[in-house]
């Protein structure tokens, strides 16, 4: 029970996830219409002016003020600016490929609450990705992602305010600026600057324009070019996604065109041909009137018949209906094929605010009700159609609020438990100038827990300062922008003093010479935008001690420029004086970015730290996909691998592929999940005789039930003929359609003749092991079930069949409570960084809370604590370093058993004692 409350890892979100962050869409004084061809243009009289045009050239070479356009300050009248500065340094962008970069994000402040609403513009954060396809060396499928702050309902194709990410499009403004739309997040804007688009806000992104072709072409640092039709007199599909390839070449594209459609694309294909025969992926999108009905994943090969492997499908309002406004998108329905019948997987519904005032906002969210929560629904004997809001409400995954101005200001998660209050505040000082150090809104956080989050952003979405408040604590962390939006500097919070929101700037007060201090440097021309240097010091006045270097080469094939990593030093002391380099080679495709080996060479090890004295290396090759071929370790053994190109699913490794050639042989489904692994062959001895064998791995995924089966046994003969014999037991795992855990069992399989198959039977009967998870309405796991004797059927008695285990939350959702079989609880108390104060036990809680388990010395309560918690020495403001445990052994408090923990300014343990 104690191990349930270790010391939590807080993760800020990756923003190269499912939806990126920075950036989002439209100025809200501009009123964006669909056109009959599904061009989206932006109606803007005046263009910029010769002084505004400038002004955007600057910014373009380091200025830190935004651009205007005409009658319409895109930044100061945009709530939501695109791209802005992400949480990884400068804008959003597909990530340089892995294959030619490190990791080296800077510090920086999230733009967006835990649950999470964006700070800088109250939109709420909500994707979903209905169908997804790993193959061909790129994720592609159809995700859709809502956002509150468009500057008008608009309908792209699945829904007001509903965009696809995966079918960006470009928006016209005016004749000089152009959009790349990506999702609420991870927009460009470029604007025309002597005959060539620069792109805002120090995007690594580029966009040319090839007037001959017809086409804009999009490249992006990872060596990954978009194609889209231009807006010139007779383009037929103006704005809309022609293609889209890898840094091999390897394109999806458009198919069709679905003309007089919101969407306005009807399929998206991609192939690769092997021996002749032509595997071809669909995307086929069909409507009903102008909205998506439905999209069809599917494959064809060698001309054959066309295998389904998935399908999305979608309804909508219609007049009348009181949960939606006409358009609004209703419900979503994922569906997989098997063998012969659809069969659904995963439900979504929606219901949004029809009026506008007291919190009302029309097209925009009001429930959603995810696949877990829906099916919660129906097993309550709920329709979740036909639901008062009263009933949805105690399932719902989120309710939300709204103000005039767009902004999410109330937030309940989890079926009502959980609410989020926000009020936005715009910087009203005459003296404001747009400046990536300026404040532009001041965001306050009211938290279930009562402690209060004030975040200060600057004019594209970037989080300057953010205070966390209980009581008469605080801690403050503020960043500094460089003149591209890369965060420059990071400060811990036992850095910064005070800040002064009446000041443009904040008037942020930083330690002089005490706190943790992160600095960045970042390349220019050279390698723009890409980190030089990260480094520490403390307080303002301390000398900066450089941690790494970074060194990038530049190499350009197919209208693509990319800055593969050569180098990284990081250095073993303060002065500089003892680097020790990594370097990276690499060799590409002829013609592409693609990268065909990476050589990379590890810092020498002397013989006095008992290494070889000799630099070693690691050789990686590549297929054109980006797919590992093989790796030469640092010890000379090389690895071989084959993938599915088409699934990205492996088919085999080789171990030591020049020496003893160990074959490890892997089958995967359509969608690249593997289904069997044979290891390499060995002999055994059998029933008293030399065997060859190979141990052999199978899965069935029931995915209509949400079942993994798994099993493991091995293989006699020879490929394709072999004979298996399975040995039991049979390892099943269920799950809810959110993916939460619900049982793990052990089976015994009557016959061990033969693989795993989907056709297998367990009856509860079979059933050797099974240990099954109690969630709530509210998607929370509140008991765990472990069972000493399962029941020939139905879910048996607590005691009886099996020993309980409960859990509880606190205001914030954190796990505080245990509860185990013979009845002990254990309690633990966070604070409002998530890190625990105090852990309690007993056996009677009555009366406690979440702060005092206790209970004021409530009647019965017998909860005594047994280990307190202290960090930063007890005071706020510090970083939350662990500085002392105390253990009580009895009441008297002059036993208690201490351990103190000492750190150095860079948040290093230097002293336990």
């Amino acid at each position: 029970a104690l191990a349930s409350f270790d010391q939590p890892i807080i993760l800020h979100r990756d923003p190269r996830g499912a939806e990126p962050v920075a950036g989002c869409i439209w100025p809200e004084t501009v009123t964006i219409a669909p056109i009959p061809t599904v061009a989206r243009r932006f109606d803007i009289s005046a263009q910029p002016t010769a002084a505004e045009r400038a002004a955007m050239a600057a910014l373009a070479s380091s200025s830190s003020s935004g651009p205007t356009c005409g009658p319409i300050d895109c930044t100061t009248d945009c709530h939501c600016v695109c791209p802005c500065p992400c949480e990884d340094g400068g804008t959003m962008t597909p990530t340089p490929s892995p294959l030619t970069s490190v990791p080296n994000s800077p510090m920086h402040i999230p733009t967006y609450s835990d649950r999470p609403v964006r700070y800088g513009n109250g939109e709420i954060t909500l994707a979903n990705t209905d169908l997804t396809a790993s193959g061909f060396g790129q994720e592609f499928g159809h995700t859709r992602i809502f956002s509150n702050r468009l500057g008008g309902d608009t309908d792209y194709g699945n829904g007001y305010n509903w965009l696809i990410r995966d079918l960006p499009h470009l928006v016209e403004q005016g004749a000089s600026t152009i959009m790349v739309v990506r999702g609420t997040r991870s927009t460009d804007w470029f604007d025309m600057i002597n005959g060539v688009y620069v792109g805002r806000y120090g995007t690594k992104n580029t966009l040319t324009h090839d007037a001959t072709a017809g086409v804009f072409n999009f490249a992006a640092p990872n060596g990954q070019v978009t194609v889209f039709n231009d807006f010139g007199v007779g383009s037929a599909n103006p704005g809309l996604l022609k293609s889209q390839s890898i840094a091999g070449g390897q394109a999806i594209v458009v198919a069709s065109y679905a003309p007089g459609t919101a969407l306005g694309i009807g399929e998206v294909q991609r192939s690769y041909t092997s021996g002749g025969v032509t595997t071809i992926e669909s995307f086929l999108y069909s409507f009903t009137g102008a909205d998506l009905a439905g999209v069809s994943f599917r494959r064809q090969v060698g001309g054959g018949a066309w295998q389904n492997v998935r399908q999305a499908l979608y309804t909508y309002y219609g007049s009348g209906d009181r949960n939606g406004l006409p358009g609004d998108l209703q419900s979503a329905t994922v569906q997989t094929w098997n063998a012969s019948a659809w069969q659904t997987i995963d439900n979504h519904y929606y219901r949004y605010w029809t009026t506008s005032g007291g919190g009302a906002l029309p097209h925009c969210l009001k429930y959603v009700v995810n696949s877990a929560a829906y099916d919660r629904m129906v097993a309550a004997g709920l329709n979740p159609l036909t639901a008062t809001d009263a009933q949805v409400a105690g399932f719902a995954d989120l309710y939300l609020e709204y103000d005039a101005e767009r902004h999410v200001t109330l937030e309940t998660t989890e079926g009502g438990l959980y609410t989020h209050r926000f009020a936005f505040t715009t910087n009203s000082n005459p003296a404001y100038v747009n400046d990536f150090n300026n404040w532009k809104t001041k965001t306050v956080e009211r938290r279930p827990d009562g402690s209060v989050v004030t975040a200060y952003s600057n004019f594209v979405q970037g989080v300057i300062l953010k205070q966390l408040a209980s009581g008469s604590e605080k801690w403050i962390e503020a960043v500094h922008f460089n003149d591209r939006a890369d965060v420059d500097q990071y400060a811990y919070p036992s850095a910064v003093a005070s800040f002064d929101d009446t000041q443009n700037n904040l008037g942020i007060v930083y330690n002089a010479t005490s706190g943790f201090i992160r600095k960045y440097t970042y390349y220019g021309s050279t390698a723009p935008g890409y980190t030089q240097s990260e480094s520490v010091q403390q307080g303002t006045g301390g000398t900066p001690i450089v941690l790494k270097q970074y060194q990038y080469t530049q190499v350009s094939a197919g209208g693509v420029t990319i800055y593969p990593t050569t180098a990284v030093t990081a250095y073993r002391d303060d002065a500089g004086a003892q680097p020790v380099t990594t370097n990276l080679a690499y060799t590409f495709f002829s013609g592409t970015t693609a990268v065909a080996q990476r050589t990379t060479t590890w810092p020498v090890v002397p013989a006095a730290q008992n290494g070889s004295g000799i630099a070693d290396t690691r050789s990686q090759q590549f297929d054109p996909w980006g797919n590992q071929l093989s790796l030469n370790d640092e010890r000379g053994v090389v690895t071989q691998f084959t993938t599915d190109v088409v699934t990205g699913g492996l088919l085999q490794r080789i171990d030591d592929a020049t020496g003893m050639a160990l074959e490890t042989d892997f089958t995967v489904d359509n969608l690249g999940r593997k289904t069997e692994e044979l290891s390499p062959e060995h002999t055994i001895d059998l029933a008293g005789v030399a065997t060859v064998v190979r141990t052999a791995t199978w899965w069935v995924y029931q995915d209509a039930i949400n079942e993994v089966w798994t099993a493991q046994g091995y293989a006699t003969g020879t490929a394709p003929s072999y004979a298996y014999a399975l040995v039991n037991p049979v390892s099943i795992t269920i799950s809810d359609s959110d993916g939460n855990l619900t049982d793990q069992i052990q089976a015994i399989r009557a016959s061990t003749s033969g693989p795993l198959l989907p056709s297998d039977s367990y009856p509860q009967s079979s059933w050797s092991r099974w240990t099954h998870n109690v969630w709530n309405d509210s998607d929370e796991l509140t008991a765990t079930q472990v069972y000493f004797l399962i029941p020939a059927s139905g879910s048996g008695t607590k005691g009886v069949n099996y020993n309980e285990t409960d859990f509880g939350f606190d205001a914030m959702g954190r796990k505080n409570r245990v509860v185990n079989g013979g009845g002990t609880i254990t309690r633990a108390v966070h604070d409002p960084r998530n890190l625990a104060l105090s852990i309690w036990v007993g056996t009677n809680d009555d009366g406690a809370t979440d702060n005092d388990p206790s209970g004021g010395g409530a009647p019965g309560n017998n909860m005594v604590a047994v280990t307190m918690n202290q960090y930063d020495g007890g005071a706020s403001g510090g970083n939350g370093n662990f500085t002392l445990r105390t253990k009580p052994v009895d009441s008297n408090s002059a036993n208690d058993r201490k351990t103190a923990f000492a750190y150095d300014w860079r948040n290093r343990q230097v002293q336990v004692t």
